[in-house]
């Protein structure tokens, strides 16, 4: 069993700017310029991980065969326990904001977004899990969690969601549920796209038992399905309100050689 708690705090240098509107006053016939968030472009002092946080840490391991070391890169295919996991939960306390996080556009384009979201905190928690009942392993994660996306949006996301994945001889299951949860790329929580629900299916079989590092034949199928609503990539008219559906499925063959 390992314990391992963590704690951090870190205050950055100089603070992040406020995101100011700009002003024209009639009374004094002045104009005020907007005072917008820093970046890492056009400033070297930008406030982004950097940002103040008080953050807390607890680790919790069982691993009963400690001669297959937990954390290995390839646990999945070395770990000889009946059943090991951890369990992290992570929170933080942020009273400030940050400044603004660059983003890539359509174009190639890198500019920096127009603001930040507030000040909130966040936490995180992740079950890990790996089982061994005979000839078939079986691991999978569960997570909960709120965060704050990486772009401008204020919206504090709620999510969770596990994934499980089962090996047997030379077959492999494979299932993920996120539950309002940002999309699979960078830029869904760049700009806070968020889908009620994802689901992600995967069914091989191959020639030889599959191994991390190797490109085996397999033949496979594959299915997603998403539910979309007014925060999510391809939502027709965000106004509108409701939910729309994405289903996909598709078979597919790998050689290895």
């Amino acid at each position: 069993m390992t314990i391992a708690p963590n704690a951090l705090y870190q205050a950055p240098l100089i603070g992040p700017n406020p995101s100011v509107d700009a002003f024209y006053s009639v009374e004094t016939d002045l104009y005020y310029p907007s005072i917008r968030p820093r970046n890492v472009i056009d400033d070297p002092f930008a406030v982004l991980s950097n940002r103040e946080t008080i953050g807390a840490e607890l680790l919790l391991v069982w691993d009963p065969t400690p001669g297959t070391w937990y954390w290995l890169w390839d646990r999945i295919d070395r770990e000889d326990a009946r059943f090991a996991w951890s369990l992290d939960f992570v929170y933080r306390h942020q009273p400030t904001a940050r400044d603004a996080n660059l983003v890539v556009l359509e174009s190639g384009a890198v500019v920096p977004f127009g603001g930040s979201p507030p000040a909130q905190d966040e936490w995180d928690l992740t079950f890990d899990w790996f089982a061994r009942p005979g000839p078939v392993r079986l691991y999978g994660t569960l997570f909960a969690g709120q965060s704050q996306a990486r772009g401008d949006s204020a919206r504090l996301v709620t999510r969770g969601g596990g994934s499980v994945q089962i090996d047997w001889n030379t077959a492999r299951l494979s299932t993920r549920l996120h539950l309002h949860d940002w999309g699979p790329y960078d830029f869904h929580r760049d700009f806070n796209l968020t889908y009620p629900l994802q689901w992600y299916g995967d069914l091989s079989y191959g020639v030889r038992a599959p191994r991390l590092g190797t490109f085996d034949t397999r033949f496979g199928l594959r299915a997603q399905a998403r539910v979309l609503n007014e925060y999510s990539e391809g939502w027709l008219d965000p106004t509108v309100g409701g939910t729309g559906h994405e289903v996909e499925a598709g078979v597919y063959v790998n050689i290895g050689m």
